[in-house]
Parts: C-alpha cells; structure tokens; sequence
C-alpha cells in the first residue's frame, strides 16, 4: 500500500509532536534529578554504611537530612516522608544495596 501526500504529513506532524513530548519528558527527568542532587550526595555519602547495617530498607532524605528511622517497605518510607515534610515538598525515598541492581526487561 502506497502512502499518500497527506498520510506522509499527518505522520511528520505526529513524529514531531511525540519528539516533542519527549523532549519535554526528558527535561522533566533532569529537573527532578537536579532537584534531588543535594539529596542523591548524601545517599553516596552514608550508602556502604546503610548497606552494612540496613541493607534493602528504604531511607528518607530531604537536604541534607536523612530520616533516623529506615522502612522496610517503599510505602511505608514514602509516607513517613509525606508526614515528616509534608506534600508538595520534595524528598528522596531510595532502597539500600551497595550497588544498584540491574533489571532485564524482554
């Protein structure tokens, strides 16, 4: 089946308009990442220590601060955060391993 001159554009339009939205997607993910930079700096700073003692719980951090208790589950982390600091304010929740597993997705 041949394309048509009109088939042709409505598809340029729409690859433009998703490369678009990636773009905007993309720029959301590293706003967010600079956000947390602060907070992603003081997990490497304690993270072969959280390992020893606290491996596979999740911490809380806001800042430079990290929550004294560890969870043991991404929920229950993520609501100790909502209490401690409240919605609408940025805070890390990040599960403990020494280094970061891999997942295979086929």
């Amino acid at each position: 089946m041949a394309l048509s001159y009109d088939n042709a554009v409505n598809l340029s339009a729409t690859a433009l308009e998703i490369g678009r939205v990636i773009g905007c997607v993309e720029r959301a993910m590293m706003a967010v990442a600079a956000r947390l930079e602060t907070e992603l700096k003081v997990f490497e700073l304690h993270r072969s220590e959280w390992a020893r003692s606290q491996p596979g719980r999740y911490v809380v951090i806001q800042g430079e601060r990290a929550l004294e208790n560890f969870f043991d589950d991404y929920g229950a982390a993520f609501n100790a955060g909502l209490k401690e600091f409240g919605i609408g304010q940025s805070f890390l929740v990040k599960q403990i391993w020494i280094e970061e597993p891999l997942y295979f997705v086929a």
